[in-house]
């Protein structure tokens, strides 16, 4: 059995302000400063109705324990997406000063998913250009923008698998030539978040806008020698992919956030594998030439991975195969091999690079064993 629940909140697409044909290019300008908001919540109840016979999110809702199959929970939010591929962008100017949240939710702690898995996805977008070549370009997170998900699943037991994936992107520029005169701005204020949490007890903690739910006594069921869990979760701010970069200046002054958290109030729940991943990248340019570019950063990336009981003692060396990611990039330069549209060979004098980057950024990760990077004020260079 297949259950989905997904939520698309609205697209800001701009229409294009000029000709296809328009040797000058075309001109955008996209602001938004509203709240974008897409939940999912399921509440498992104790019942007679037979899952089998669930039609519709709103049945799932009032459903008896689960005995079986999937249950998918997805949402994705967009603004200020300007897709313009093979034409020239000549101006494009994208401000976000609002919020964007995507939330799901599974109550499982009165009821059972016994086999199957439980994927819980949300994706945020903001200021999104794609095009063949973009002569001028501002795009700017803030003040005060938000992109945050949350995907949390209390269960009583699990037998089967949980996913949870969270993705923050601000402020992208992908063109297929070049990209020229401009400015990324992700100020102080302005915050990229992902919190994934997964409980899994005999009687978790009520929130507290359920206080007074009653949580019946019941046996706790073990992981299946196949079972998973899975927390993945990435934050991007600033990022110019193209052949050609040229004078643009980057500031990168907010924060990337990144907890994921698994509570088992006994070591006997846990599943065989757990995998824990988080990364956070804040001013990235992939190109083949880059000139007149400016990174500064003052910002914070932090990434936390967690496998804990309920006292928060860690229980990381006791899960049968653990691993964990926890990546912190920022002011990072990509110099990839020059290519010629024109054919023949280009050498190494005609793919220019002239940069400045400046990082004064705290990154921290904490987590168990396991694969820990921060990167700052980098480069690799492909000749």
């Amino acid at each position: 059995m297949t259950r989905t629940v997904a939520i698309f909140a609205s697209l800001a697409l701009s229409a294009t302000a000029a000709m296809a044909d328009d040797t000058e290019g075309s001109i955008f300008q996209q602001e938004f400063s509203g709240i974008q908001s897409g939940l999912n919540e399921i509440i498992l109840n104790a019942g007679s109705q037979n899952p089998a016979s669930l039609e519709t999110a709103s049945d799932i809702g009032t459903a008896a324990p689960l005995v079986g199959g999937n249950v998918d929970q997805l949402i994705t939010n967009a603004l200020n997406v300007l897709v313009s591929k093979g034409s020239v962008v000549s101006n494009a100017t994208q401000i976000s000063t609002g919020s964007q949240y995507a939330t799901n939710l599974m109550d499982g702690r009165n009821a059972t998913l016994a086999d199957g898995t439980l994927r819980q996805m949300g994706e945020n977008l903001a200021n999104v250009i794609t095009a063949e070549q973009v002569d001028s370009v501002t795009q700017q997170f803030g003040p005060g923008a938000m992109q945050d998900v949350t995907n949390t699943a209390l269960l009583r037991g699990n037998a089967g698998s949980v996913v949870q994936i969270g993705r923050n992107t601000a402020n992208i520029v992908e063109a297929e030539l070049s990209i020229g005169l401009g400015s990324q701005v992700f100020p102080f204020n302005s915050t990229q978040q992902i919190n994934n949490f997964v409980r899994i007890s005999d009687a978790a903690p009520l929130p507290a806008e359920m206080a007074g739910f009653d949580v019946p006594e019941r046996t706790l069921i073990r992981m299946s020698s196949d079972a998973s869990i899975w927390q993945e979760g990435t934050n991007m701010g600033n990022i110019l992919i193209a052949d050609e970069v040229r004078d643009v200046a980057r500031v990168f002054n907010g924060q990337q956030i990144i907890n994921n958290h698994i509570i088992l109030d006994d070591i006997g729940q846990a599943p065989p594998q757990i995998t824990q991943s988080g990364i956070n990248v804040a001013n990235f340019v992939s190109a083949s030439r880059v000139s007149g570019l400016t990174q500064v950063s003052d910002g914070v990336q932090i990434v936390e991975n967690r496998v804990t009981d309920g006292s928060l003692a860690d229980l990381t060396a006791q899960v049968p195969q653990y691993t964990h990611v926890a990546e912190n990039y920022v002011n990072v330069l990509h110099i990839r091999a020059p290519g010629n549209p024109s054919g023949g060979t280009l050498t190494v004098l005609d793919a220019t690079v002239s940069a400045s980057q400046e990082a004064r950024i705290p990154q921290s990760s904490v987590s168990g064993n396991g694969r820990q990077v921060q990167v700052g004020n980098a480069a690799t260079v492909e000749r």
